[in-house]
C-alpha cells in the first residue's frame, strides 16, 4: 500500500509539471528539437515570459520579454 501511495504521488507530480510546462512554454517549435537554453523573465518573482533558444530553429519568444525585474537561465545542453 505504501508503494502504491508513492507511485500515485509521483504520477500526480509528473502530470502537474507537464500541465504547467505546457501552459508556460509555447509549442510551435519543431517537435523533435528541444531548446538548449531557456530564458525565463521574472517580475515580482513570478515568470511573465520566456525565450527558447534552439540549435537549428529560430528563437521563440512568449509572454512579456520587455518589462521584467530579472531573468533565470536554464541550460539543457550545448549545441554541437
Amino acid at each position: 500500500m505504501k508503494k502504491f501511495v508513492h507511485l500515485a504521488l509521483a504520477a500526480a507530480l509528473m502530470t502537474s509539471s507537464a500541465v504547467g510546462a505546457a501552459t508556460l512554454f509555447p509549442t510551435n517549435a519543431v517537435a523533435a528539437e528541444q531548446p538548449w537554453l531557456m530564458i525565463t523573465y521574472l517580475s515580482g518573482g513570478q515568470p511573465v515570459g520566456n525565450t527558447q533558444v534552439f540549435c537549428n530553429s529560430p528563437d521563440i519568444n512568449s509572454g512579456n520579454t520587455t518589462t521584467y525585474d530579472s531573468v533565470h537561465y536554464t541550460y539543457y545542453f550545448m549545441c554541437p
